[in-house]
C-alpha cells in the first residue's frame, strides 16, 4: 500500500485513482500537465478532510512536495465505519455474504 500518489494527466482511471487514495487519506500530488491531475491540482474532493490535492509543476517539485509534506500523513486506513444506508458492516453479522 502507498503512503501517497503522483498523478499526471490521466483519464478515468487515473481520476478513480486519486479519488481511492482521497478517500484512504492519502497524499495527492497532481502535476499540472492535462487531464484530471491539472483539472484536480490544489482542489479539496470533499469536505471530509481539510488537505488538499497538491500542485507541482514537474516531477522534481513533486518530490519536493513529497519529501516536505509525507510526515503529516498517517499510513493506516482504519476501514469503512458505517456506510450510507447506517448498517455497520464492520462489526454486525449478517445472515448472507456481502461479497458474493
Amino acid at each position: 500500500m502507498c503512503d501517497a500518489i503522483i498523478a499526471i494527466g490521466g483519464g478515468s482511471g487515473t481520476l478513480s485513482e486519486i479519488a481511492l487514495a482521497w478517500q484512504m487519506n492519502k497524499m495527492i500530488i497532481a502535476i499540472d500537465f492535462d487531464g484530471w491531475s491539472g483539472n484536480l491540482k490544489s482542489m479539496r474532493l470533499d469536505k471530509r478532510r481539510l488537505d488538499k490535492i497538491f500542485e507541482a509543476e514537474n516531477a522534481q517539485n513533486a518530490v519536493e512536495i513529497l519529501n516536505s509534506n509525507i510526515k503529516n500523513y498517517k499510513n493506516d486506513y482504519k476501514g469503512v465505519k458505517k456506510t450510507r444506508l447506517g448498517v455497520n458492516i464492520l462489526t454486525k453479522n449478517l445472515p448472507y455474504n456481502l461479497f458474493q
